[in-house]
């Protein structure tokens, strides 16, 4: 959801979820992990503003809040990146197009 500041909004509703996936990762061997976001209700528009340079990411303040809270809560680096977004296609904004190898 958009608030009034054009900032997106949302809770995570079960966040006992991430922490106990994360969990058996660890038990399992891993040292770090990584969450995957996939968030839906975001309009396309919302997207292709973010990936052409012209907005924020729609979804990174809620990417960043998990990631930190599952490294708060079991206390291992956590990375965050988003999901693919099937209505933008392989478009990537200029910034990132500049950092791509050749």
């Amino acid at each position: 959801m958009v608030d009034s500041f054009d900032h997106f909004v949302g809770e995570v509703e079960n966040p006992d979820v991430l922490y106990e996936a994360a969990q058996r990762l660890l038990e399992a061997g891993a040292d770090v992990i990584a969450a995957v976001t996939a968030i839906e209700g975001i309009a396309s528009e919302h997207w292709r503003a973010h990936y052409i340079g012209c907005a924020t990411n729609p979804v990174g303040a809620l990417e960043a809040l998990i990631s930190r809270a599952i490294t708060w809560k079991l206390g291992v680096p956590c990375a965050h990146a988003p999901a693919f977004a099937p209505e933008m296609g392989t478009a990537t904004s200029p910034p990132i197009r500049g950092r791509l190898p050749n």
